[in-house]
C-alpha cells in the first residue's frame, strides 16, 4: 500500500513544483520583492509590515470634503445671523413705531379730554351766570345724571338756587343722583 501511494504523492508534489516554476517565469524579476513581502525581515519591526500605509489622497479628499462642510455650515450660520440681525432691527423699528403713535394717541387724548373739560367748565359758567328761574327749566328737560353732573361743577350757592327752582320731585331725582355718585367707591 505504501507503493502505491508514494509515486501519486510524487506526482502532486510535481505538479506543485511546475506551478511554482511558472509563476516565477511569468513575475520576472519581481518574484523576489513579492515573496520577500511574505517573510518577515530580521531587522525590521514587525508592527510596521503588518499596518498598512495610510492612503494619503483619500485622507485629504476627506479633509476637503469635511472642510467644505463646515465652511458651508459658516455660511448658513452667517446667513441666519444676518437674518436674526435684520428681524431684530425691523423689531425695534417697530417698536418704536408704536410708541410714537402711544405718544401721540395719548396726547390727543389729552387734548380731547382737555377740551371736552374746558367745555364743561364754560357750561358750567354760563349755567352759574344765568337767573335760576330761566336755567330751571333746563335742568328739567336733561337727564338726571347729566343734570346732576352739572350741579357738582357749579358754585354750591348756584346750585342751590337752580334745585330751588325745580319741581320737588325732580330736585329729590337730581339730589339722590349727587349723592349717590361717588358711594361704588371703596372707603379705607
Amino acid at each position: 500500500m505504501n507503493v502505491k501511494r508514494t509515486p501519486a504523492l510524487l506526482v502532486l508534489i510535481g505538479i506543485f513544483a511546475a506551478s511554482a516554476g511558472l509563476r516565477i517565469a511569468a513575475e520576472g524579476p519581481n518574484w523576489a520583492h513579492q515573496f520577500a513581502s511574505f517573510v518577515p525581515s530580521a531587522h525590521a519591526n514587525p508592527t510596521e509590515e503588518t499596518m498598512p500605509e495610510p492612503d494619503g489622497d483619500a485622507f485629504l479628499q476627506a479633509l476637503q470634503r469635511r472642510d467644505a462642510e463646515l465652511d458651508a455650515r459658516a455660511a448658513q450660520m452667517d446667513a441666519r445671523s444676518q437674518q436674526l440681525s435684520t428681524a431684530q432691527a425691523s423689531l425695534r423699528n417697530q417698536i418704536a413705531e408704536l410708541e410714537r403713535a402711544e405718544a401721540d394717541l395719548r396726547d390727543t387724548l389729552a387734548l380731547a379730554s382737555g377740551a371736552a373739560d374746558n367745555d364743561v367748565a364754560r357750561l358750567v359758567t354760563v349755567y352759574e351766570s344765568m337767573r335760576a328761574a330761566t336755567a330751571a327749566p333746563l335742568f328739567e328737560a336733561m337727564e338726571p345724571s347729566f343734570a346732576a353732573g352739572f350741579l357738582m361743577r357749579m358754585e354750591p350757592e348756584a346750585a342751590g338756587q337752580i334745585l330751588s327752582e325745580l319741581s320737588p320731585e325732580r330736585a329729590y331725582a337730581l339730589s339722590a343722583v349727587m349723592a349717590g355718585r361717588h358711594s361704588a367707591v371703596v372707603r379705607q
